[in-house]
């Protein structure tokens, strides 16, 4: 089990279809203080984590995809006009509370982290 936390982050519902859809590999975060603590070690360094969680909501049951950790630029880059940190999606682990299934609706035979 690794030791590394796990990176949460929330996005919109028009965005969570997208992300469920296989149509982004990637979410930016604007490069101000909170997202620097968050993402990069006291060095500058890009922080490691053991997966990405991304939630649609708040709500305790909100849509939630799991996707392991596919690492973070350690260049600012331009995203929608802005300088952005990029934080890489690795292959989807699961879904849950997304469509059909309440409890788990993503690739099918395979179980979550």
């Amino acid at each position: 089990m690794s030791q590394d936390p796990v990176l949460l982050l929330r996005i919109c519902g028009k965005g969570f279809a997208k992300l469920a859809a296989g149509q982004i590999k990637a979410k930016y975060r604007e490069a101000k203080p909170y997202w620097q603590k968050r993402l990069l070690q006291p060095d500058g360094q890009p922080r490691s984590f053991s997966a990405v969680h991304i939630r649609n909501g708040y709500r305790a049951d909100a849509p939630l995809a799991v996707f392991a950790f596919g690492g973070i630029s350690a260049q600012l880059q331009e995203h929608e006009g802005k300088p952005c940190y990029r934080i890489d999606l690795g292959p989807l682990i699961e879904i849950r509370h997304y469509g059909d299934n309440s409890e788990s609706s993503g690739k099918s035979g395979e179980k979550g982290a």
